[in-house]
């Protein structure tokens, strides 16, 4: 993960986004006192989306049981019309 200071940001900040949103590596943005991390909306979206799975009583461990399964037992989802 990339580490910039806030003036480096400020002075970039369209080309730091863009950067951010085409190769998903977060930036961290050093601050005064403290710092912050820019991530692109999908890479936060799909972190809020695997907090809220995990959140699910069970559903990790549903996941290794499938995991752990053989594969031919599996069933293809376009055959199932989803």
């Amino acid at each position: 993960m990339d580490s910039l200071l806030l003036q480096e940001v400020t002075a970039n900040f369209n080309t730091i986004i863009n950067q951010v949103t085409q190769n998903h590596k977060p930036v961290i943005v050093k601050g005064t006192d403290n710092d912050v991390v820019i991530i692109s909306k999908e890479d936060w979206a799909a972190i809020e989306e695997t907090i809220y799975l995990n959140s699910i009583q069970g559903y990790i461990d549903s996941l290794k049981e499938v995991m752990s399964s053989p594969r031919s037992e599996w069933v293809n989802a376009q055959e199932l019309g989803l």
